[in-house]
């Protein structure tokens, strides 16, 4: 698969219902991710990173942006990846996954209390933030065959 990407959206590749890959975020500091446009303040499209990764049939592929990231982590959303196949292998349809994955962000990020990325990563940067981080969430679920 082949990928361009760029700021903090990104996307999760599961194998086996495991995370296996992640793209990588950028960000300047703590909450000021790369961004594109054509002001001069805004980044340029060369500065998106340009991704090369081995998939196989069966692997599950997450895309989302910043609302989704910032509010569930890796593994929570390995679990939804894990229960969308059912006992005989077969998994529910991709847009059923992803919107079970949109409404756990949602939910997440109207959390006040919730231990989320986004307060993980204001408290490693010094500072104070309970629950989620509301933002937008779009999630697209692609299966590889």
């Amino acid at each position: 698969m082949r990928a361009v990407n760029v700021g903090d959206s990104g996307f999760m590749i599961f194998r086996k219902n495991r995370l296996a890959f992640r793209s990588p975020v950028q960000q300047r500091r703590f909450n000021a991710p790369y961004q594109l446009g054509r002001l001069k303040k805004l980044d340029k499209p060369d500065c998106c990173v340009e991704l090369e990764i081995d998939v196989e049939g069966g692997d599950v592929v997450v895309f989302g942006t910043d609302g989704v990231f910032d509010n569930m982590f890796g593994r929570e959303i390995e679990s939804y990846v894990r229960i969308s196949m059912n006992e005989d292998g077969d998994r529910m349809e991709a847009e059923k996954l992803a919107w079970m994955i949109a409404d756990v962000a949602l939910c997440n990020s109207q959390s006040k209390r919730r231990r989320t990325p986004f307060a993980e990563e204001a408290e490693k940067a010094g500072r104070k933030h309970a629950g989620g981080k509301i933002d937008d969430i779009t999630v697209l679920v692609a299966y590889i065959l």
